[in-house]
């Protein structure tokens, strides 16, 4: 299927296509994973929003790249977030594609700085086969294993 791309700042997403990224979010990470919690976050504002628009105009694909000190000051390196595929793209390789690209989009961003990914455990092999190693021990949150992973940026 053929995906149209692209990577946007906040100030340069429409109020359609802001509605359509949230509403996406919400229905991958609280519906499907059943986590409650406060997914809009405060910190869109200051990130670039990788966005794969189906032909339909439908996202099939999402993630959002938080700079460095977004966060917070200790946050030192450059952050891959919100990594979703909706659920009628899931298995034709849409995670693979939105993942290359959010580190393409990263190296011309942050060029030469590791990206840290706060990856679910199950999907640690995903990461690994794109670069990333497990950099801390499992944690908990919202109910669901995690561990962070870091990859080199050359």
């Amino acid at each position: 299927m053929s995906v149209s791309w692209s990577c946007k700042r906040f100030d340069q997403l429409s109020a359609e296509l802001l509605y359509d990224i949230l509403h996406t979010r919400c229905s991958v990470f609280v519906l499907e994973q059943k986590c409650v919690w406060l997914e809009v976050d405060n910190l869109d504002k200051q990130c670039l929003h990788l966005i794969g628009t189906a032909p339909d105009n439908s996202i099939a694909a999402y993630v959002r790249l938080i700079p460095p000190q977004t966060k917070e000051k200790s946050q030192v390196l450059p952050v891959i977030s919100r990594v979703l595929t909706t659920a009628k793209h899931r298995g034709s390789g849409m995670g693979k594609q939105v993942m290359t690209r959010a580190i393409e989009e990263c190296s011309q961003q942050w060029p030469g700085q590791t990206i840290l990914i706060n990856a679910q455990a199950y999907l640690e092999p995903f990461y690994k086969s794109l670069g990333f190693v497990q950099t801390s021990e499992m944690y908990d949150e919202d109910g669901i294993m995690h561990m962070d992973m870091e990859r080199k940026n050359i």
